[in-house]
């Protein structure tokens, strides 16, 4: 089964994570994803619902493959994605949570401020404080 998600993979996103050619840049499907979200961001910046859906596609299709997270956990490319996607979404604390449980971002220090600065602007502080000390202890 993992054979056929990694030829879906390479299928749906050109990338292969077994490859041992990281230096070709048209390897790099996270490369596209910033690209296109770039363009839509600039395009329509009114229009945040099609911004919204594609930093939630970006993020979904990257997080919903444990074999390519490995190969993102912390890039700072596919962590801002998320980021900007949690900040559209009703409840920013829930992705931040799942990021933190597959552990996407827990080495970059932009995910722990973007996490804490979600749970100060809900008020709590307290989970602030624990944000950072786990932030500091990672």
């Amino acid at each position: 089964e993992a054979r056929t998600l990694r030829d879906r993979l390479v299928m749906e996103l050109g990338f292969d994570p077994s490859t041992t050619d990281r230096d070709n840049i048209d390897y790099d499907p996270m490369r596209y994803w910033v690209l296109y979200i770039k363009h839509i961001r600039e395009s329509y910046p009114s229009d945040s619902q099609k911004q919204f859906l594609v930093m939630e596609r970006c993020a979904r299709i990257f997080m919903a493959r444990p074999f390519i997270v490995p190969t993102y956990q912390n890039d700072v490319r596919f962590i801002r994605t998320c980021i900007l996607y949690a900040d559209k979404t009703s409840n920013p604390s829930e992705v931040f949570k799942l990021m933190s449980k597959i552990k996407v971002g827990i080495k970059v220090s932009l995910f722990w401020v973007a996490w804490a600065w979600c749970a100060e602007k809900a008020q709590d502080f307290q989970f602030t404080e624990k944000i950072f000390q786990k932030a500091l202890s990672v």
